[in-house]
């Protein structure tokens, strides 16, 4: 029996819909959705000294996390960030510190943390 294919098909239009939500979400809250995100985390969740915190690099729409990323490694938390080495390949993470890749974004340089 051949695996279904459903979810490939409905994944363009899930992302347009998480898109919208986004964005109506960001509405709501303007450029303080960042600060909001960093408050409300830092507030509830307990980051110990040395910890490894995966982040993400915001594109488009996303709500940006580098604001609660530099606090918690101000705090002492190490930051990974994810990078793509190669098409159908799993993502690693690398410690926050960011480089120019090929596509004109920004990726973390260095070796990929054990994680």
């Amino acid at each position: 029996m051949k695996p279904s294919n459903k979810g490939d098909r409905r994944k363009p239009a899930l992302r347009v819909l998480a898109r919208r939500r986004r964005r109506t979400a960001f509405a709501a809250f303007g450029a303080s959705a960042a600060l909001r995100l960093k408050a409300i985390f830092l507030e509830h969740v307990p980051v110990p000294k040395r910890a490894l915190v995966a982040g993400y690099w915001p594109i488009g729409s996303e709500i940006d996390p580098r604001p609660l990323l530099r606090s918690l490694k101000r705090r002492g938390a190490r930051i990974a960030l994810p990078a793509v080495i190669g098409q159908d390949r799993p993502l690693v993470f690398r410690p926050f510190a960011l480089e120019r890749a090929a596509h004109s974004y920004q990726e973390p340089m260095g070796r990929a943390l054990n994680v």
